[in-house]
């Protein structure tokens, strides 16, 4: 699910119809890269353009000791592996946690469970734990959304207000940059939406 549908970036656009559809496309697709490099999001697993859209990530932690093992990405929605591998082959079953050892808490965490036959992560190895995980917003929060919508109005006007493009989208050739869609108050909801890693 993109951030924003074409039909939507047009209500915000006043003047536009469906045949700027495609330049909206493009916009709304480098839009997505802008917000999820603006928050910090590390590329997800197949390499592609980062977002804070929901997909898959390989995370490489350095875990400290504990139960509690903070992720890099957020929300997190599902894991499918995890590997606590100090010789950083990750190919030895004794490595891979069980799924009933551990619990996603607050999008954020794994914790291990009290039950966990793992008794507390690996610590003092840089990225000896693995984790395969689904993680970003199936559903676009509302504040994101209006970010979005702030965002392509801006990067819109900015872009069209000089006549440096047609306004339609027929054979339009468009370069969007980051600053076409971070004006401060689109930055000043996107704090609210930052990873991890972007907070240190």
């Amino acid at each position: 699910m993109a951030l924003l549908t074409p039909a939507e970036a047009r209500l915000h656009c006043p003047g536009l119809d469906t045949d700027d559809d495609t330049v909206l496309t493009e916009l709304i697709g480098a839009m997505g890269g802008a917000f999820g490099r603006e928050c910090g999001c590390p590329l997800p697993a197949s390499g592609l353009q980062v977002t804070l859209e929901s997909t898959s990530y390989t995370c490489y932690l350095t875990g400290r000791g504990g139960r509690d093992l903070d992720l890099d990405v957020f929300p997190v929605t599902a894991v499918s592996a995890v590997r606590d591998d100090p010789t950083l082959d990750f190919t030895d079953a004794q490595y891979l946690l069980d799924s009933g050892d551990y619990a996603i808490v607050r999008g954020r965490i794994l914790r291990l469970t009290s039950t966990a036959t793992w008794g507390q992560w690996g610590k003092n190895v840089r990225d000896a734990i693995r984790v395969s995980c689904t993680a970003g917003w199936t559903t676009i929060p509302e504040e994101l959304q209006q970010a979005a919508r702030l965002a392509a109005r801006h990067a819109w006007d900015a872009r069209f207000s000089q006549g440096e493009q047609s306004r339609s989208g027929a054979g339009a050739s468009v370069t969007w940059r980051d600053e076409d869609f971070l004006p401060a108050p689109v930055r000043s909801i996107l704090a609210h939406f930052w990873m991890p890693g972007r907070l240190l």
